[in-house]
């Protein structure tokens, strides 16, 4: 593997732990209401 897979491979582990990780504090803590205005606008900055 080259160090640039390597990296990439490590850099989308670590988004994805991240989402999880704020996806189940979303839904223990935040109102779902305010959860899924602050997560509608994400698609329109792609």
């Amino acid at each position: 593997m080259h160090k640039q897979d390597f990296f990439s491979a490590s850099v989308i582990m670590l988004i994805w732990g991240f989402n999880f990780s704020m996806i189940k504090m979303g839904v223990n803590n935040i109102d779902p209401l305010i959860m899924t205005l602050a997560v509608s606008p994400l698609p329109l900055f792609r």
